[in-house]
């Protein structure tokens, strides 16, 4: 976890050494779904949650971090906040990360829990 801010580029990296994940893969479907439009960021700190709407005022999410756990959780409550002004009204994220339903209730962030075949599917009231 990094005191500097750091590059887009540089936080999608090491969140991707950190979980095993292909760094030129996720970094090219990254830069294509903003090319396309199709994907915004949303940034806080060394956090970037990126959005991809479903169908109206539901978005996917996924989170790329090198934050420590009080700073993404700060940055969660920031998200939140920001997709509910946008009129959004569910966020949907897979993930096998046991920490993130911890985070988000440090964060008093209303969600629920689905277990999947390679995880968890977690949605999150707004």
């Amino acid at each position: 976890m990094m005191n500097k801010r750091m590059t887009i580029q540089e936080i999608v990296k090491y969140d991707c050494e950190k979980t095993g994940v292909s760094f030129e893969t996720v970094y090219v479907n990254l830069h294509n779904g903003i090319e396309d439009n199709s994907t915004r960021v949303f940034r806080s700190g060394n956090t970037l949650f990126t959005s991809e709407i479903q169908e109206p005022k539901v978005s996917e999410v996924h989170l790329f971090t090198a934050d420590n756990a009080n700073q993404l959780v700060k940055a969660i409550k920031e998200f939140v906040s920001a997709m509910k002004v946008a009129g959004f009204v569910k966020l949907i994220t897979n993930t096998n990360d046991e920490s993130l339903p911890i985070l988000l209730k440090r964060a008093n962030v209303n969600f629920t829990s689905m277990p999947t075949q390679d995880g968890f599917q977690i949605e999150i009231e707004v």
